[in-house]
Parts: structure tokens; sequence; C-alpha cells
């Protein structure tokens, strides 16, 4: 049996010992794993922002994003964030891949890897991601990506929070 709490006028709190009701599953549902992930559009230099929620305490939720090729001069910096959750612990992988071939460079939260798969957890975590998909040119080549996200001990039933993705 699940407690529900909820707030009253004048900071009364009462406690009900019954079944509670998850919140409304946001737009992006469903997107528990990384085959469902909602497609959620381009990152660009201007921040992407998007406002979802876990719906329950098991809720997995997984989103795609198109990198198209960046106008910089030099290896660019992603940053993928999540904000919110009530301060709660978030557990996330990320899953890249370069639109042409296999990328010659890899950098996830400042380890250069060979995988391109890197996870993050923790209170508000963010990948820190940068990337060559065109090592034959001054272009870096587009790309794509895949982020999961879940609560590995959920203390709410429902819980808001936001994805922000932008590069530097």
């Amino acid at each position: 049996m699940l407690a529900c709490i909820t707030r009253k006028a004048a900071g009364v709190v009462a406690i009900a010992l019954a079944a509670c009701d998850p919140c409304a599953p946001d737009e992006y549902e469903p997107n528990e794993a990384e085959g469902e992930a909602a497609v959620v559009g381009d990152i660009t230099t201007d921040l992407s922002e998007i406002d979802v929620n876990f719906s329950t305490q098991e809720d997995v939720d997984c989103f795609a994003y198109a990198l198209p090729e960046p106008i910089l001069e030099q290896i660019p910096i992603l940053y993928i964030e999540m904000k919110g959750a009530n301060r709660e612990d978030f557990s996330g992988s990320l899953t890249f891949a370069c639109d042409a071939g296999e990328p010659a460079f890899f950098s996830c939260n400042n380890e250069d890897l060979t995988d391109t798969t890197c996870t993050v957890s923790g209170v508000e975590p963010r990948f820190r991601v940068s990337y060559d998909c065109d090592p034959d040119t001054d272009a870096i080549g587009a790309a794509s990506l895949v982020v999961c996200l879940e609560r590995p001990t959920p203390n709410k039933l429902c819980v808001d929070y936001s994805v922000r993705a932008y590069f530097n």
C-alpha cells in the first residue's frame, strides 16, 4: 500500500493509505526503450528544452535527437542536461552514431571512448560529448543520439523534469 500525501491550504497535510494514481503520461510516451525513443528534433547552438515527467515510479524515458552538422570551426561540445525531478537521482545512458561510418573521435564526460555509449548518474547530471564524424574535412559530420533516463530509487510517484540539449 502506498501512502499518498496531499498538501491542503494553511499547511495542513492529509495522508491517505490507499492506491495512488500516477500522473498523466507526458506527450512523448510511450518511450520506454531505446527502440521506442521519442523523436524530439535537432540539437543546434540554440537551446532545445523539453518538459517531461516520470509518470510512474518505474517509468523510463528515451529521446532521439538528430545532430545536423554545426557551423563551427572547432570540435563542438554537446551538452545534454537533466534538470528538476525534485532533486531525485537520475540514471542515464547515451548512445551515439555518425550518420556515415564510425566516429574518428568520441568523448563523453571528458573520457575518450572507442564505444559510443556512455552513462551518467546523480542529481541533475549532464552529458558532455565531443565527436568528429568526418576526419577528412574541417566539418564534423552529421550524427544522431538516443538518451534514456530513469530514476534508480524513486521517492515520489510522479516527477516533472526537463531535458536541455545544446552545442557550446
